[in-house]
Protein backbone atom coordinates (compact mmCIF):
# COMPACT_ATOMS: atom_id res chain seq x y z
CA UNK A 1 0.00 0.00 0.00
CA UNK A 2 0.96 3.41 -0.84
CA UNK A 3 1.67 5.96 1.89
CA UNK A 4 2.45 9.44 2.18
CA UNK A 5 6.47 8.94 2.43
CA UNK A 6 6.33 6.67 -0.37
CA UNK A 7 4.59 9.57 -2.07
CA UNK A 8 7.66 11.87 -0.87
CA UNK A 9 10.34 9.83 -1.85
CA UNK A 10 8.48 8.11 -5.14
CA UNK A 11 10.49 9.12 -8.19
CA UNK A 12 8.07 7.40 -11.46
CA UNK A 13 9.32 6.44 -14.42
CA UNK A 14 6.78 8.77 -16.11
CA UNK A 15 6.99 7.46 -19.94
CA UNK A 16 6.63 4.47 -19.08
CA UNK A 17 3.76 3.84 -16.96
CA UNK A 18 2.22 5.90 -19.49
CA UNK A 19 2.76 3.80 -22.06
CA UNK A 20 1.30 0.63 -20.82
CA UNK A 21 -1.45 -1.24 -21.43
CA UNK A 22 -4.09 -2.21 -19.09
CA UNK A 23 -5.57 -5.80 -19.06
CA UNK A 24 -9.52 -4.15 -19.09
CA UNK A 25 -11.35 -1.13 -19.39
CA UNK A 26 -9.96 1.95 -16.90
CA UNK A 27 -13.12 4.03 -15.56
CA UNK A 28 -13.06 7.72 -16.81
CA UNK A 29 -12.05 9.33 -13.82
CA UNK A 30 -8.87 7.40 -13.65
CA UNK A 31 -7.65 9.40 -16.51
CA UNK A 32 -5.63 12.88 -16.36
CA UNK A 33 -7.75 15.57 -18.18
CA UNK A 34 -4.74 16.74 -20.33
CA UNK A 35 -2.84 13.84 -21.40
CA UNK A 36 -5.50 10.98 -21.33
CA UNK A 37 -3.74 8.44 -19.62
CA UNK A 38 -4.05 6.44 -16.19
CA UNK A 39 -3.06 9.73 -13.47
CA UNK A 40 0.75 9.29 -12.73
CA UNK A 41 1.31 10.77 -9.41
CA UNK A 42 -2.37 12.32 -9.40
CA UNK A 43 -2.43 15.97 -7.59
CA UNK A 44 -5.84 17.77 -6.88
CA UNK A 45 -7.37 21.15 -7.07
CA UNK A 46 -8.39 23.20 -4.66
CA UNK A 47 -11.73 22.97 -7.51
CA UNK A 48 -11.81 19.56 -7.26
CA UNK A 49 -10.26 18.14 -10.18
CA UNK A 50 -7.00 15.45 -10.45
CA UNK A 51 -4.48 15.78 -12.94
CA UNK A 52 -1.35 13.90 -13.04
CA UNK A 53 1.39 16.03 -11.38
CA UNK A 54 3.50 16.80 -14.11
CA UNK A 55 0.63 17.81 -16.63
CA UNK A 56 -1.30 20.26 -14.18
CA UNK A 57 2.45 22.14 -13.15
CA UNK A 58 3.44 22.33 -16.94
CA UNK A 59 -0.01 23.59 -17.79
CA UNK A 60 0.11 26.23 -15.27
CA UNK A 61 3.73 27.58 -15.72
CA UNK A 62 2.96 27.61 -19.58
CA UNK A 63 -0.68 29.35 -19.55
CA UNK A 64 -2.62 31.51 -17.43
CA UNK A 65 -3.54 30.71 -13.94
CA UNK A 66 -6.60 28.58 -14.57
CA UNK A 67 -8.13 25.25 -14.41
CA UNK A 68 -7.51 23.41 -17.79
CA UNK A 69 -11.58 21.81 -17.03
CA UNK A 70 -13.40 24.33 -15.25
CA UNK A 71 -11.11 27.87 -16.07
CA UNK A 72 -11.46 28.67 -12.33
CA UNK A 73 -8.71 30.14 -10.91
CA UNK A 74 -5.28 28.21 -9.99
CA UNK A 75 -1.84 28.51 -8.89
CA UNK A 76 0.68 26.03 -7.93
CA UNK A 77 0.12 26.48 -4.44
CA UNK A 78 -3.53 25.22 -5.04
CA UNK A 79 -2.73 21.52 -5.73
CA UNK A 80 -1.22 18.94 -3.79
CA UNK A 81 -1.17 15.17 -3.85
CA UNK A 82 -4.55 13.88 -4.13
CA UNK A 83 -5.82 11.05 -1.28
CA UNK A 84 -3.90 8.01 -0.27
CA UNK A 85 -6.75 5.83 -1.58
CA UNK A 86 -6.07 7.26 -5.26
CA UNK A 87 -3.16 6.38 -5.27
CA UNK A 88 -3.76 2.72 -4.01
CA UNK A 89 -6.54 2.04 -6.63
CA UNK A 90 -4.17 3.28 -9.57
CA UNK A 91 -1.08 0.57 -8.21
CA UNK A 92 -3.68 -2.04 -8.00
CA UNK A 93 -4.93 -1.75 -11.72
CA UNK A 94 -3.64 -5.01 -13.73
CA UNK A 95 -0.80 -4.20 -17.04
CA UNK A 96 0.58 -6.30 -19.22
CA UNK A 97 4.43 -6.36 -19.19
CA UNK A 98 6.04 -3.41 -21.54
CA UNK A 99 7.83 -6.23 -23.49
CA UNK A 100 4.78 -8.50 -24.09
CA UNK A 101 5.37 -7.68 -27.70
CA UNK A 102 8.78 -9.73 -27.50
CA UNK A 103 6.78 -12.36 -25.74
CA UNK A 104 7.04 -11.47 -22.02
CA UNK A 105 3.61 -13.62 -20.84
CA UNK A 106 3.48 -11.54 -17.37
CA UNK A 107 0.29 -9.61 -16.18
CA UNK A 108 0.78 -7.48 -12.61
CA UNK A 109 -0.40 -4.95 -11.12
CA UNK A 110 0.82 -1.26 -12.21
CA UNK A 111 2.79 -0.75 -8.51
CA UNK A 112 5.34 -3.64 -9.58
CA UNK A 113 5.71 -2.83 -12.93
CA UNK A 114 9.39 -1.56 -12.36
CA UNK A 115 10.67 -4.47 -9.89
CA UNK A 116 9.14 -6.71 -12.96
CA UNK A 117 11.25 -4.90 -15.52
CA UNK A 118 14.47 -5.58 -13.41
CA UNK A 119 14.09 -9.56 -13.79
CA UNK A 120 12.39 -9.47 -17.26
CA UNK A 121 14.07 -11.71 -19.47
CA UNK A 122 13.11 -9.81 -22.69
CA UNK A 123 14.05 -5.94 -21.17
CA UNK A 124 16.91 -4.75 -22.86
CA UNK A 125 20.34 -4.64 -21.05
CA UNK A 126 23.81 -3.52 -21.63
CA UNK A 127 25.88 -6.17 -23.71
CA UNK A 128 28.44 -8.19 -21.58
CA UNK A 129 31.05 -6.65 -23.06
CA UNK A 130 32.37 -3.25 -21.19
CA UNK A 131 33.46 -1.61 -24.41
CA UNK A 132 30.15 -2.48 -26.27
CA UNK A 133 27.76 0.10 -25.68
CA UNK A 134 24.32 -1.68 -27.52
CA UNK A 135 21.80 -3.28 -26.05
CA UNK A 136 20.35 -6.47 -25.42
CA UNK A 137 17.64 -8.67 -24.56
CA UNK A 138 18.54 -10.40 -20.78
CA UNK A 139 17.59 -13.66 -21.85
CA UNK A 140 20.42 -13.93 -24.05
CA UNK A 141 23.12 -13.39 -21.37
CA UNK A 142 24.84 -16.58 -19.82
CA UNK A 143 27.24 -16.76 -17.40
CA UNK A 144 29.73 -17.55 -19.87
CA UNK A 145 29.51 -14.18 -21.55
CA UNK A 146 30.79 -12.06 -18.75
CA UNK A 147 33.96 -11.04 -21.14
CA UNK A 148 32.04 -11.49 -24.85
CA UNK A 149 30.12 -9.23 -27.26
CA UNK A 150 27.21 -10.66 -27.93
CA UNK A 151 27.24 -8.33 -31.17
CA UNK A 152 29.82 -9.90 -33.30
CA UNK A 153 28.51 -11.42 -36.75
CA UNK A 154 29.14 -14.92 -37.07
CA UNK A 155 28.41 -16.72 -40.07
CA UNK A 156 26.18 -20.31 -39.78
CA UNK A 157 28.67 -22.94 -41.41
CA UNK A 158 25.77 -24.56 -43.03
CA UNK A 159 23.69 -21.70 -44.65
CA UNK A 160 26.24 -19.47 -44.42
CA UNK A 161 23.93 -16.51 -43.55
CA UNK A 162 25.61 -14.06 -40.85
CA UNK A 163 24.14 -12.90 -38.00
CA UNK A 164 24.73 -11.57 -34.43
CA UNK A 165 26.05 -13.83 -31.75
CA UNK A 166 23.17 -13.55 -29.55
CA UNK A 167 20.65 -14.91 -33.10
CA UNK A 168 22.08 -18.21 -33.07
CA UNK A 169 20.75 -20.23 -30.96
CA UNK A 170 17.09 -19.02 -32.55
CA UNK A 171 18.83 -19.15 -36.23
CA UNK A 172 19.81 -22.85 -35.16
CA UNK A 173 16.38 -24.12 -34.35
CA UNK A 174 15.09 -23.22 -37.61
CA UNK A 175 18.58 -23.65 -39.75
CA UNK A 176 17.69 -25.90 -43.03
CA UNK A 177 20.94 -26.91 -42.70
CA UNK A 178 21.64 -28.60 -39.47
CA UNK A 179 24.45 -27.00 -38.31
CA UNK A 180 25.32 -27.37 -34.58
CA UNK A 181 27.00 -25.00 -32.09
CA UNK A 182 29.94 -26.42 -29.97
CA UNK A 183 28.38 -26.32 -26.26
CA UNK A 184 31.90 -25.43 -25.08
CA UNK A 185 33.20 -21.89 -27.34
CA UNK A 186 30.20 -21.38 -28.88
CA UNK A 187 30.78 -21.23 -32.22
CA UNK A 188 28.97 -23.04 -35.47
CA UNK A 189 29.99 -25.86 -37.47
CA UNK A 190 28.52 -27.94 -40.58
CA UNK A 191 27.20 -31.61 -39.62
CA UNK A 192 30.33 -34.03 -38.98
CA UNK A 193 32.47 -31.35 -38.17
CA UNK A 194 31.81 -30.62 -34.09
CA UNK A 195 33.43 -33.91 -33.49
CA UNK A 196 36.39 -33.04 -34.66
CA UNK A 197 36.36 -29.31 -33.22
CA UNK A 198 35.50 -30.65 -29.79
CA UNK A 199 38.53 -32.84 -29.65
CA UNK A 200 40.72 -29.22 -30.15
CA UNK A 201 38.25 -26.85 -28.65
CA UNK A 202 40.01 -24.58 -25.93
CA UNK A 203 37.11 -24.48 -23.98
CA UNK A 204 36.47 -28.14 -22.98
CA UNK A 205 35.56 -28.33 -19.38
CA UNK A 206 37.26 -30.34 -16.71
CA UNK A 207 34.80 -33.84 -16.45
CA UNK A 208 34.95 -32.49 -12.82
CA UNK A 209 33.53 -29.05 -13.22
CA UNK A 210 30.98 -29.32 -11.00
CA UNK A 211 32.86 -30.47 -8.22
CA UNK A 212 34.75 -27.35 -8.23
CA UNK A 213 37.25 -27.95 -10.72
CA UNK A 214 37.82 -24.74 -13.01
CA UNK A 215 40.15 -25.68 -16.17
CA UNK A 216 39.72 -25.68 -19.54
CA UNK A 217 41.67 -27.02 -22.51
CA UNK A 218 41.06 -29.12 -25.79
CA UNK A 219 40.24 -32.36 -25.11
CA UNK A 220 43.67 -34.09 -25.93
CA UNK A 221 45.15 -31.81 -23.08
CA UNK A 222 42.46 -33.12 -21.05
CA UNK A 223 43.30 -36.61 -21.60
CA UNK A 224 46.61 -35.98 -21.91
CA UNK A 225 48.01 -33.77 -18.65
CA UNK A 226 45.16 -32.36 -17.21
CA UNK A 227 43.16 -35.62 -15.94
CA UNK A 228 46.60 -37.51 -14.59
CA UNK A 229 46.75 -34.10 -12.15
CA UNK A 230 43.11 -33.22 -11.71
CA UNK A 231 42.76 -34.15 -7.53
CA UNK A 232 38.97 -32.80 -8.02
CA UNK A 233 38.46 -36.19 -10.45
CA UNK A 234 39.48 -38.24 -8.02
CA UNK A 235 37.17 -36.22 -5.63
CA UNK A 236 33.97 -36.88 -7.75
CA UNK A 237 32.76 -40.05 -6.84
CA UNK A 238 33.12 -39.09 -2.80
CA UNK A 239 31.16 -35.84 -3.46
CA UNK A 240 28.36 -37.88 -4.77
CA UNK A 241 28.49 -40.51 -1.54
CA UNK A 242 29.12 -37.22 0.65
CA UNK A 243 26.24 -35.40 -0.64
CA UNK A 244 23.76 -38.47 -0.16
CA UNK A 245 25.28 -38.85 3.40
CA UNK A 246 24.60 -35.35 4.28
CA UNK A 247 20.94 -35.65 2.29
CA UNK A 248 20.18 -38.56 4.49
CA UNK A 249 20.87 -36.55 7.69
CA UNK A 250 19.20 -34.21 6.94
CA UNK A 251 15.73 -36.04 6.25
CA UNK A 252 15.95 -37.92 9.22
CA UNK A 253 17.07 -35.00 11.64
CA UNK A 254 14.39 -32.76 10.08
CA UNK A 255 11.81 -35.45 10.62
CA UNK A 256 13.19 -36.01 14.34
CA UNK A 257 12.25 -32.34 14.89
CA UNK A 258 9.44 -31.99 13.40
CA UNK A 259 7.97 -34.88 15.49
CA UNK A 260 9.15 -34.04 18.24
CA UNK A 261 8.19 -30.35 18.03
CA UNK A 262 4.26 -31.35 17.27
CA UNK A 263 4.19 -33.00 20.49
CA UNK A 264 7.01 -30.74 23.17
CA UNK A 265 6.15 -29.33 25.76
CA UNK A 266 3.33 -28.85 28.32
CA UNK A 267 1.97 -25.73 28.64
CA UNK A 268 3.27 -25.04 31.77
CA UNK A 269 6.66 -23.96 30.29
CA UNK A 270 8.68 -26.59 31.62
CA UNK A 271 9.90 -28.02 28.23
CA UNK A 272 8.60 -31.25 28.92
CA UNK A 273 6.65 -33.79 26.96
CA UNK A 274 3.24 -34.33 28.08
CA UNK A 275 2.05 -38.00 28.64
CA UNK A 276 -1.58 -36.97 26.37
CA UNK A 277 0.88 -36.01 23.68
CA UNK A 278 3.25 -39.34 23.55
CA UNK A 279 0.06 -41.22 23.83
CA UNK A 280 -0.72 -38.98 20.75
CA UNK A 281 1.94 -40.32 19.25
CA UNK A 282 1.68 -44.37 19.88
CA UNK A 283 4.39 -44.32 22.86
CA UNK A 284 2.63 -46.05 26.04
CA UNK A 285 5.38 -47.39 27.13
CA UNK A 286 9.22 -46.86 28.79
CA UNK A 287 10.08 -49.52 25.84
CA UNK A 288 7.78 -47.44 23.80
CA UNK A 289 9.71 -44.26 24.31
CA UNK A 290 12.72 -46.35 23.66
CA UNK A 291 12.54 -47.06 20.51
CA UNK A 292 10.87 -44.40 19.63
CA UNK A 293 14.73 -42.46 19.56
CA UNK A 294 16.36 -45.11 18.78
CA UNK A 295 14.81 -45.57 15.17
CA UNK A 296 16.72 -42.24 14.45
CA UNK A 297 20.07 -43.58 16.38
CA UNK A 298 20.11 -46.42 14.50
CA UNK A 299 19.89 -44.30 11.37
CA UNK A 300 22.41 -42.29 12.29
CA UNK A 301 25.08 -44.95 13.44
CA UNK A 302 24.44 -46.22 9.75
CA UNK A 303 25.41 -43.08 8.28
CA UNK A 304 28.61 -42.75 10.76
CA UNK A 305 29.68 -46.14 9.85
CA UNK A 306 29.66 -44.78 5.71
CA UNK A 307 31.67 -41.49 7.01
CA UNK A 308 34.19 -43.63 8.80
CA UNK A 309 34.47 -45.53 5.64
CA UNK A 310 34.86 -42.25 3.30
CA UNK A 311 37.53 -40.92 6.24
CA UNK A 312 39.61 -43.95 5.35
CA UNK A 313 39.61 -44.17 1.82
CA UNK A 314 40.31 -40.34 1.53
CA UNK A 315 42.67 -40.89 3.91
CA UNK A 316 44.90 -43.67 1.71
CA UNK A 317 44.45 -41.51 -1.43
CA UNK A 318 46.18 -38.89 0.52
CA UNK A 319 48.84 -41.16 0.84
CA UNK A 320 48.89 -42.33 -2.02
CA UNK A 321 48.71 -39.59 -4.19
CA UNK A 322 50.62 -36.52 -2.46
CA UNK A 323 53.96 -37.12 -4.27
CA UNK A 324 51.78 -37.14 -7.70
CA UNK A 325 49.84 -34.23 -7.53
CA UNK A 326 48.34 -31.11 -4.79
CA UNK A 327 46.15 -32.29 -2.36
CA UNK A 328 44.42 -29.82 -0.57
CA UNK A 329 41.02 -30.72 -2.50
CA UNK A 330 41.20 -34.16 -0.56
CA UNK A 331 42.58 -32.41 2.62
CA UNK A 332 39.31 -30.45 2.53
CA UNK A 333 36.90 -33.05 1.71
CA UNK A 334 38.42 -35.57 4.89
CA UNK A 335 37.50 -32.29 7.05
CA UNK A 336 34.15 -31.82 5.39
CA UNK A 337 33.72 -35.36 6.59
CA UNK A 338 35.26 -35.80 10.30
CA UNK A 339 33.38 -32.80 10.52
CA UNK A 340 30.17 -33.95 9.61
CA UNK A 341 31.01 -37.11 11.76
CA UNK A 342 31.40 -35.41 14.86
CA UNK A 343 28.00 -33.36 14.41
CA UNK A 344 26.30 -36.80 14.03
CA UNK A 345 27.47 -38.00 17.10
CA UNK A 346 26.90 -34.74 19.07
CA UNK A 347 23.38 -35.05 17.56
CA UNK A 348 22.52 -38.45 18.87
CA UNK A 349 20.05 -39.48 20.96
CA UNK A 350 19.80 -41.77 23.67
CA UNK A 351 17.00 -42.27 26.29
CA UNK A 352 18.89 -42.21 29.19
CA UNK A 353 20.25 -38.51 28.57
CA UNK A 354 16.17 -37.11 27.78
CA UNK A 355 15.50 -35.54 31.19
CA UNK A 356 12.76 -33.34 29.21
CA UNK A 357 10.56 -36.22 28.78
CA UNK A 358 8.29 -37.47 31.55
CA UNK A 359 9.29 -40.72 31.02
CA UNK A 360 8.11 -42.05 34.59
CA UNK A 361 4.62 -41.30 33.67
CA UNK A 362 4.37 -43.23 30.71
Amino acid sequence: MTTDTDLLRKSADEGDLRDLHYTGEVSLSMLCPICYCVFVEPYSTTCGHTFCRTCIQDALSKSSSVCPVDRAGLCLADIRPSPIVLYNLIDELRVYCHNKNKGCTAILTRSSIHNHTNDCTYALVKCPLQCCCQLIERRYIDSKDDFKCLHNQIECAGCLKSMMDYQVNDHLRECGSRALRCPDCFDIFAPGYLEHHRQNCQYYPCPAALHGCSWSGSKNDLLATHAGDCQYILLAPFNVKYNAICLKFHETMSLFLEKLHQSAGDDSGSGAISVAALRAMGINSRQDLHDYFQQYNSEWQKLLVQLASLDDELKAMIAREAHRRATDGLLAAQSSVRNLRDFIQSSSVSFKYTPSVEASSV
